[in-house]
């Protein structure tokens, strides 16, 4: 799929149906730590819509502002098949992206690595339904 990003540039994103096993697990094992940070924030009395409750963000620790800002990392490394920027993004050159591209691409990526396949029976029977075509 391909994505206009906001530098005049552009990328071309796997689909949640094109990522290899690999690069899902690897996500999804990124997306848990991540997931788990989330739980501590709230447990801690933040609440998104309250720019109140945001201090609990001084309490973080660094490993684990890491592991938020992993997973975007680790999204962008495994789902950008090819873009104008050159060499491929690695896990340590992603952050060299400027702050708009890294966050709106990380946001394409989640966006997509978000979508569910439809495994019921009814979907397993209609092979358009498992590869989306």
């Amino acid at each position: 799929m391909r994505i206009d990003l906001p530098n005049e540039q552009s990328a071309v994103i796997a689909t949640r149906g094109e990522i290899s096993e690999r690069a899902s697990r690897a996500i999804d094992d990124a997306q848990l730590r991540a997931i788990a940070v989330s739980a501590k924030l709230i447990n801690a009395g933040l609440d998104a819509n309250d720019p109140k409750t945001f201090a609990v963000y001084d309490d973080l620790a660094p490993e684990d502002n890491d592991k938020i800002r992993g997973f975007e990392c680790v999204l962008i490394v495994h789902m950008v098949k090819s873009w104008t920027l050159g060499e491929l993004p690695t896990l340590e050159t992603v952050e060299d992206l400027d702050h708009e591209t890294f966050e709106f691409l990380s946001g394409k990526c989640l966006e997509e690595f978000s979508k569910v396949t439809d495994f019921s029976s009814e979907a397993m029977n209609d092979p358009k339904a498992v590869t989306g075509s």
